[in-house]
């Protein structure tokens, strides 16, 4: 990470009313007072100006609102020159450009909040909470990210720090002063006691790492069956809106089709594939080839919409098709069976159908055309995930990332090793190991290297 000071736009690069550009370090109103020549920056009262900006050359070029924060009152900790101008990519580039002149640095992605963490006014759970809120794609994701950035995991993992080191307390009081702790012994129910505690309080942050990601990283979803059975018409009814060709030819769906929406605001990554059947009835090779593409996506997908004509009702191809389907991709992935076109069936029809079909667990009644039944899919996405309404409010309402949950399960198995029967030394050296790694989700853990640093802070956009 450079030292010297530091500019980039903070707002998207793109034509718009009013844009930002940022600038953090040292010799920020040196620079600033040189593209601002005419500006009297001795009586700024409340820290704002509206200021002509001029180039290298002398020439003016914009005029700009001017927002002063003075170090250490500042994101990054450091003097911070924001100028508020026309958004104009073109007068953007040419502030920039003219910043560069005189000294300053085009910023690396997360730079400005990798300052603001090296300065100490944030730490690293919080930093990276900050992108969180940028990329959320759910509303729980984006409030257990507001909700981790005001503190509340720095909160529960220097809470465990504290639980580890009383152990360390409790076992190197009588070790390291036997004269004057000579009648003390080492409280070893006490000791079993906080270590049942804190091994369980980091096993539920390891479970809600798992559930946050699902909100995070969303579901690859696909869509499956045989053709004709209402994939493309379930995938538009979902989506609102006419996404996918519907026609009552089989075989109409001969690539896959991608999109993303939320369902009971969890990401579903939504593919609708070409009707899967035997090769003596496909048609081209084009049909095959999206077949074949099909049958490779199952390998690698999270979620199975398993979905057959409830007129029809279920055909020997269609529980030929459902054991294929759980052949390739094992017992792992959940699927969903969705007996579509069920508008078509009387109430008689209707209850003979679901009386032949009430062994198979996860099957739900739907019509893409009325939407019936879609929100019994929203219900059986949230008991198959086990995300219950409220698993993330509260106490829980965290947005833990892979990084930091691979650092508590190092925790997690270091204390997993601990028992009693081990010498108090040993126990010691495990403990400290652990605290190093929780340590090292918040970032008090020192890094042995800045390559470590940038690459958390790597996926930042420029400007942040």
């Amino acid at each position: 990470m450079s030292s010297g000071t530091i500019i980039a736009q903070a707002t998207a690069k793109m034509a718009s009313a009013i844009a930002i550009i940022r600038m953090s370090g040292l010799n920020a109103f040196e620079i600033a007072e040189k593209i601002c020549p005419k500006t009297n920056w001795l009586k700024i009262t409340n820290n704002r100006v509206l200021s002509y900006l001029y180039d290298q050359d002398g020439k003016s070029f914009e005029q700009a609102l001017i927002l002063i924060f003075k170090a250490p009152n500042s994101f990054t900790g450091e003097d911070i020159i924001e100028f508020h101008c026309h958004g104009n990519n073109l007068i953007c580039d040419k502030l920039i450009k003219t910043a560069l002149f005189y000294g300053a640095n085009l910023a690396l992605p997360g730079e400005f909040t990798q300052r603001a963490f090296m300065n100490g006014k944030l730490d690293l759970i919080q930093a990276e909470a900050i992108m969180d809120l940028i990329q959320a794609r759910s509303e729980k994701l984006l409030k257990a990210a507001s909700s981790q950035l005001n503190g509340d995991l720095s909160f529960k993992i220097n809470s465990l720090i504290e639980k580890l080191f009383k152990i360390m307390g409790l076992i190197h009081g009588p070790l390291d002063f036997p004269l004057e702790t000579e009648f003390l012994e080492i409280d070893l129910r006490e000791l079993e006691n906080l270590l049942k505690q804190i091994k369980a309080e980091i096993q539920v942050l390891i479970r809600k790492a798992e559930q946050i990601n699902i909100y995070r990283q969303g579901l690859k979803t696909l869509i499956l069956g045989r053709p004709n059975v209402g994939k493309s018409s379930l995938l538009n009814a979902l989506l609102q809106e006419d996404r996918a060709i519907v026609s009552s030819i089989a075989g109409t769906t001969r690539d896959f089709i991608t999109e993303s929406l939320s369902i009971a605001d969890i990401p579903l990554n939504l593919i609708d594939t070409a009707g899967l059947r035997d090769e003596e009835f496909i048609k081209d090779d084009l049909e095959k080839i999206g077949i074949i593409k099909a049958k490779n996506l199952m390998k690698e997908a999270e979620l199975i919409f398993f979905v057959f004509d409830g007129f029809d009702g279920w055909t020997a191809e269609d529980e030929k098709l459902f054991e294929q389907i759980k052949v390739e991709k094992l017992t792992e992935t959940p699927i969903i069976l969705l007996a579509n076109k069920v508008d078509l069936l009387n109430t008689v029809q209707l209850k003979d159908l679901e009386s032949k079909l009430k062994t198979i667990k996860n099957l739900i009644y739907i019509s893409a055309q009325t939407a019936k039944g879609l929100s019994d899919l929203e219900k059986t996405i949230i008991n198959l995930f086990k995300l219950s309404e409220n698993s993330l409010e509260g106490d829980f309402e965290i947005a833990i990332n892979q990084r930091q949950n691979l650092c508590l399960q190092k925790a997690d198995n270091i204390l997993k090793t601990i028992n009693l029967n081990l010498s108090v030394e040993i126990i010691s050296t495990l403990i400290q190991e652990a605290i190093e790694c929780l340590q090292e989700i918040n970032g008090s853990q020192t890094y042995s290297s800045d390559t470590a640093m940038r690459s958390i802070f790597a996926n930042f956009c420029i400007g942040k």
